[in-house]
């Protein structure tokens, strides 16, 4: 009986936790990139202005999600002022799409402490 009461426990914990274990997304946001395997999922995401981005790292290795001016270009950077900087982390964070982003603004992203070993990303401003 006592084992049955833990494993309620841990199953009530875990859904209050909003846990994602073994589960494709990570995240109820839609606005979500998934680091896996050294690779960014999706690579290219459009959100609207103001949009805040969930980044999911499921490697054990500390990875980023930092704007650049180019697809050729491995070193921080902003396009039409738009840019963001996870900086490196483990788990899971959050930045925010400024609310000014003009709509066609295609910001490319990389990871800071593997360069282009994890290649790019971006993210397209779309309308409000």
């Amino acid at each position: 009986m006592e084992v049955r009461h833990r494993l309620a426990v841990v199953a009530i914990a875990l859904l209050a936790t909003g846990c994602s274990c073994g589960g494709s997304g990570g995240s109820n946001n839609p606005n979500t990139i998934t680091i896996q395997s050294f690779v960014y999922s999706p690579a290219n995401l459009t959100v609207k202005p103001g949009a805040t981005v969930t980044v999911v790292n499921r490697d054990s290795d500390a990875h980023s999600v930092t704007s650049t001016t180019s697809d050729t270009s491995f070193t921080p950077g902003a396009v039409n002022g738009v840019s963001f900087d996870t900086g490196a982390f483990h788990g899971t964070t959050t930045f925010t799409i400024s609310a000014t982003a003009s709509p066609g603004t295609v910001v490319p992203y990389f990871c800071v402490p593997h360069g282009a070993m994890m290649g790019h990303g971006s993210i397209t401003i779309a309308s409000p």
